[in-house]
This record gives C-alpha cells, structure tokens and sequence, in this order.
C-alpha cells in the first residue's frame, strides 16, 4: 500500500472521527453547558468569597488601625489634659502659697505692724491710766461735793424741822425738854452735830437762814439727780476703758 493511500485512509479516519465527535458533543452540549455553567458558578462564587474575605480581612485591619489611631489620640488627650490639670494644681498650689507669704509680711509690715501696735497699746495704756487717775479725782471731788452738799441739807432738813419747836427751849423758871435736870443720870443732853440739842433750838429760833421745806426738798431732789447722773457716767467711763 502507498504512502497516499494510507494518509487519505488516515483522512477519512480522523474526518469521521470528528463528525462522530461533533456530534456526540452535539448530543451532550446541554449537559456541557450545564456542567460548564456550574463550574463557572462555583468558580465565581469562590472568587467572590475570596475577595469578599479579603475585603473583610481588609476592612477589619483598617478599622482596627484607625480605631487604635483615635484611641492613641484621645489618650494623648486625655494625658495633656491630667498634666495640664497636675500643672495648673501644682503653679496655683505655689502661687497661693507666694500670696500667703506675701500677705502676711504686708499686713505684719503696713497694715497690722505688731511694733506700731505695742506703740500704740503702750500709749492707750498709759492714757488710759492718766484718764482714770483724772476721772478718779473728779469722782472724789464729786463725792466731796456730794458729801459736803449732803450734810449740809441734811443741816438744812434738821433746821427746818426744828425751826417749829422753839416752845421747847428751857427758860429761867422752867428747863425744856431737851434740857432735863436728870439729863447727868443719862448721860448728858442730847447733841446733834457735836453741840446740845437746846443750843440748835435757840439759834434756829425765828427762822433765820432757813429754808421753806418744799424749796429745800426741791433742791435736794435736783441735786441727787446731778449727783446720780454724775456717778452712772463716771462708772461707765471707767467700764469702757477697762474693757479697752
């Protein structure tokens, strides 16, 4: 057999051969398409799972990354701001502490000088005694006064009451009745004021130099008024610069 005619045999053989192939595909081109459809299905869905996955894995690495961006950022924050506060606690601390410092020197200095103040106390002590020294002779000479002027109205008071009884003065024929010839058994006549009870009868006898008895108690009431007013400020005064 010749060389052509084995290829033309060979020709015929692979021709029929692709008609038998062209149409067994042809017979199974629906389950092709199928099978094909469900690989690229599967195929794609894979892609997309992958890429999805990747996105995820992606998305979660950014987040986080940002997120711990912003957490560093407020923890800065938040550390500026406790050591502004520290600092601001620890320079208003200090400067509290320069201002107490300060205001007491200028007030032991200027404005309540202890040296200034003994001074001062030094000198409202010794006016204080001179005062009292002087309000003290101004109350003896007062309570002189007082004394003297009471003495004299009682004198007055007496005067007055005997001015009357001038019936009761001893006569030549018959002695009175402050003048008792029994008067050695009992000790004498009586005396007012250092002197006999019959001698005050005889000098105030007529009513010379002797007051009307509403005018003298006038008088003594006024006086006693002045006298009380005087010794109430007295002893105020006195109170108020003890207290001093």
């Amino acid at each position: 057999m010749s060389k052509e005619q084995k290829l033309r045999a060979k020709l015929i053989a692979l021709t029929c051969e692709h008609f038998a192939s062209c149409r067994d595909a042809q017979q199974n081109k629906a389950e092709e398409v199928l099978a094909a459809t469900s690989i690229q299905r599967c195929w794609r869905s894979f892609v997309i799972r992958r890429n999805l996955r990747a996105l995820d894995d992606s998305a979660v690495v950014i987040q986080s990354c940002f997120r711990g961006y912003l957490s560093r950022l407020r923890a800065r924050g938040k550390t500026l701001e406790v050591a502004a506060r520290s600092r601001k606690r620890h320079f208003d601390g200090a400067a509290t502490e320069i201002q107490r410092y300060w205001r007491g020197f200028f007030s032991r200095r200027w404005t309540h000088s202890f040296r200034n103040r003994a001074v001062f106390l030094q000198t409202v002590q010794k006016s204080d005694v001179k005062i009292i020294k002087e309000m003290h002779e101004t109350f003896e000479a007062q309570h002189e006064s007082y004394s003297k002027h009471q003495e004299d109205r009682l004198r007055q008071r007496f005067n007055n009451t005997i001015q009357g009884l001038h019936h009761l003065v001893s006569t030549e024929v018959c002695p009175g009745v402050y003048n008792s010839p029994f008067s050695a058994v009992t000790g004498g006549p009586p005396t007012v004021a250092g002197g006999p009870l019959e001698e005050h009868l005889r000098n105030c006898r007529g009513g010379k130099g002797v007051l009307p008895a509403a005018q003298a108690n006038q008088e003594e009431r006024s006086y006693d008024d002045r006298s009380f007013r005087a010794e109430d400020s007295f002893s105020t005064k006195t109170h108020l610069f003890h207290e001093v």
